[in-house]
């Protein structure tokens, strides 16, 4: 159902007409229950004004569904937590390389590798079943930004430099820059190679267009439609540690420097919150958190 009289304010400037099913969807995903659900949205709609942006209009909505389901709450804040993971970009690397892996792939992460012209660092290695990916990661920590169609250009070009230098010397450089690809996993065979570039932002329509022609999978938060960087974060139930509410934002930061990202890290060592230097009873708070965000 729509509101005709009602227009919003996307992140991009852009306005449009305020759409009921689209904060109904977002909060479904959360798992917030319909009951929820309806009294969250007629909360919400009672104190919508035209051009109202899309951002106030999401703190509403987190606001009155975190006074009855928390759980439902932090599923809800899911987006605002990964763009919390800067602001440096290698925190999201190491995030993206634990949703790459719980697809079976073998991780490395942030790792310099040769090409037949350059050296290049490269974001993220997954190899599975005779595959390759190179991962380039785009993160993003404003509302409305895009991955435009440079991105690929670019990446396109390394890309086809370090699988040549592969084939050209079946992995020995790779082997012995020790890259966690040990000897007895490479097969006789050349294998295959696939680029991806992975953004927790939307992509431009040019940059859809070339990798599609060029051969490079693109995951973004909300694309492709049925296997988008959300869908996998939900099914593979990696929540980041920004999405915790009773941690601060400088005890996050601190988790974020040691290397934690996700939930179930930090919840499987419980002993690096001590490190860092966070008290017990905020320990056995975020414990508890932890409990209700991963069940």
């Amino acid at each position: 159902m729509r509101h005709p009289q009602l227009e919003i304010t996307k992140a991009s400037g852009e306005r449009d007409t305020y759409d009921r099913e689209k904060l109904r969807s977002s909060l479904r995903r959360s798992g917030a229950k319909e009951n929820d659900i309806r009294r969250v949205v007629d909360e919400v709609e009672a104190q919508l004004r035209d051009g109202m942006s899309t951002r106030k209009i999401y703190r509403k909505a987190f606001q009155a569904l975190k006074r009855d389901s928390v759980f439902a709450a932090s599923r809800y804040q899911l987006k605002q937590a990964v763009m919390e993971l800067g602001p440096s970009g290698y925190p999201f690397e190491r995030y993206v390389g634990a949703i790459v892996e719980s697809l079976g792939y073998r991780v490395s992460v942030g790792r310099v590798v040769h090409g037949i012209c350059v050296t290049h660092e490269l974001d993220v290695i997954g190899r599975k079943n005779g595959e390759i990916m190179l991962a380039e990661c785009k993160f993003r920590n404003q509302p409305g930004s895009k991955t435009d169609v440079k991105v690929p250009l670019y990446f396109h070009s390394r890309f086809n430099d370090v699988a040549e230098a592969w084939k050209r010397d079946n992995g020995r450089a790779w082997r012995e820059s020790g890259l966690g690809l040990p000897e007895e996993e490479i097969e006789p065979e050349i294998p295959s190679f696939t680029p991806w570039i992975i953004t927790n932002a939307k992509f431009t329509d040019d940059a859809i267009s070339y990798s599609s022609c060029a051969g490079i999978r693109l995951l973004g938060w909300d694309y492709p439609e049925k296997e988008t960087l959300l869908t996998l974060i939900e099914e593979s139930r990696l929540m980041p540690i920004t999405i915790l509410q009773k941690l601060t934002r400088r005890d996050k930061s601190l988790l974020l420097e040691e290397g934690v990202t996700t939930c179930r890290e930090l919840y499987q060592n419980e002993i690096i919150m001590q490190k860092v230097g966070i008290d017990m009873p905020r320990i056995r708070r975020t414990m508890k958190e932890l409990e209700t965000v991963l069940r």
